[in-house]
């Protein structure tokens, strides 16, 4: 994260560009997995993989216009996680 050049990506670790829409918000965090929700999609769930964001594990059933949505998640440790939009 951060080292962006304008010039050359070669700096970047890792780009993620496949989340079907532009994002606004924050991703969440919870439990070794990674949530988005972008504009006119669904909330994403990504796992990781040898320190990377791996492919996409399971979306919502609801789909999120305009601003798409900001994951919260409230938890007892890592188990009963709730997650609010």
């Amino acid at each position: 994260m951060g080292k962006f050049d304008p010039v050359s990506n070669s700096t970047l670790y890792q780009q993620v560009t496949v989340l079907g829409g532009q994002e606004f918000g924050a991703p969440a965090y919870f439990n070794g997995a990674l949530y988005f929700g972008p504009v006119g999609g669904q909330l994403q769930r990504y796992t990781f993989t040898n320190a990377t964001v791996s492919a996409l594990a399971s979306i919502s059933a609801n789909t999120f216009p305009y601003p798409g949505t900001t994951p919260s998640i409230s938890a007892n440790g890592s188990s009963n996680g709730s997650f609010g939009r």
